[in-house]
């Protein structure tokens, strides 16, 4: 049955096989739900099972506002909300924009498609728009650029682990049943904090002889840390990301 948010993307029929997208199972939208703790919108919900986490063609060039890659995403994102004192809407969130405002739906309106914005500074919502018009701008902008662009063959896998954790040697451990970890620093480095409170630190090493770097993100709200990386390697058919 095609839904309303089909419609929305339908710009993008054509292109589909110039994007990336990984749309996800009933079951996963399930555990999704079950880790935010509320039901889900029903746009939201056709749109993960449409497009998904993994994808690169919902975005703006300006970071207007991105979707959600994660599923943890949405859980940490719930769990910073439940901080502010505006009770106007109970929010699902979905994505964020460049000023780290979070972009959500109402979950006590299941059926809507009002995105509010829950605003950093004066921790309250607004109202930003339609849901399913943000999509169909969006599509519209990617059909666009994908008419523009010549077809790419070399592409890169861009993959990003995370873990929660305050024991960098465990850290280290996990990573090393599968690399090759040497000359890593003995301080964090590059500290700063956000304007949400969100510490962040950097530690350098090598991985399988190559210059990484470990981000830690701290927060008060979050029992521990959440410590990550990033590996990219280009994507020649197949590939292995980690190579020993």
């Amino acid at each position: 049955m095609t839904t309303a948010v089909d419609e929305a993307l339908q710009p993008l029929a054509p292109h589909w096989n110039r994007y990336v997208r990984r749309p996800l199972s009933p079951r996963e939208i399930t555990q999704l739900e079950h880790d935010v703790g509320k039901p889900m919108p029903h746009a939201l919900r056709d749109y993960l099972g449409a497009v998904g986490l993994f994808q690169d063609a919902i975005r703006t060039e300006n970071g207007a506002m991105q979707f959600f890659e994660r599923a943890e995403d949405f859980q940490l994102a719930t769990e910073s909300l439940e901080l502010s004192n505006d009770d106007s809407i109970d929010p699902f969130p979905f994505g964020r924009d460049n000023g780290e405002n979070t972009w959500c739906l109402d979950a006590r309106h299941l059926e809507g498609t009002t995105v509010y914005v829950h605003d950093n500074d004066t921790v309250k919502y607004s109202q930003a728009g339609d849901f399913l018009a943000h999509l169909r701008s969006f599509a519209l902008q990617a059909a666009y650029r994908v008419s523009k662009e010549p077809l790419v063959t070399d592409k890169e896998w861009c993959v990003q682990f995370s873990i929660h954790s305050a024991d960098i040697g465990a850290v280290l451990a996990a990573i090393a049943n599968c690399c090759r970890v040497s000359d890593v620093a003995t301080e964090w480095t590059d500290h700063s904090i956000s304007p949400r409170d969100v510490k962040s630190s950097n530690l350098r090493l090598l991985i399988n002889g190559e210059p990484k770097i470990l981000k830690k993100l701290e927060w008060a709200g979050w029992s521990e840390p959440i410590i990550f990386s990033t590996s990219r390697r280009p994507f020649r058919g197949r590939t292995r990301l980690f190579e020993n």
